[in-house]
């Protein structure tokens, strides 16, 4: 009971409000977050994990090539028509992208090993995403987005880039001045 009370006194400071943030950060990552789709007559569970570098970028270029523009979007004579341009360009783009979530490691265009593995994979992918497409309602599907976005952890890949290239901030200058 005491620590629930100096999580909440935690929460309202910004230190521990970024501490459980991290932590819950940390269990999504670790255990992933599942949800749960009806198949049937019954229902199908699917978990997505922390991506991998690889299919961090598959999913990135996916997104990439999802199009919206904000302007003709906030013009309210054309919104209507704006945003059903909008699910009909990129419905099946954003199903695509859940479904590479779910696959995970297993997903791979080109073939790794064998022809057929790869193929196996792409179409495991295309049946995920058909499967997400005719299933998922317009806000299971921002839920879950939002949760892979989460287990993207882009933050800490970005980070990572910055430590790695030239254009910190903290590199050092030179002590000595020459002559």
């Amino acid at each position: 009971m005491e620590e629930r009370e100096k999580e909440g006194e935690k929460a309202e400071s910004g230190t521990g409000r970024r501490e459980l943030e991290r932590r819950e950060l940390d269990l999504l990552t670790g255990e992933g977050f599942r949800f749960e789709i009806p198949v049937g007559k019954g229902k199908k569970t699917f978990t997505v994990h922390e991506p991998t570098a690889w299919v961090l970028d598959c999913m990135s270029a996916l997104c990439l090539e999802m199009e919206m523009d904000e302007n003709l979007l906030a013009n309210s004579e054309g919104f209507l028509n704006e945003s059903r341009r909008l699910v009909r360009k990129n419905a099946f783009l954003l199903s695509r992208v859940i479904g590479v979530a779910v696959a995970g490691d297993t997903y791979s265009p080109f073939p790794p090993v064998r022809w057929a593995r790869g193929l196996f994979h792409r179409v495991k992918v295309r049946r995920l995403s058909r499967l997400f497409y005719h299933s998922l309602a317009p806000s299971k599907m921002k839920e879950i987005s939002s949760f892979v976005l989460a287990a993207s952890n882009l933050g800490d890949f970005i980070n990572s880039i910055r430590l790695l290239s030239g254009a910190r901030t903290t590199i050092s200058g030179r002590i000595e001045k020459q002559d």
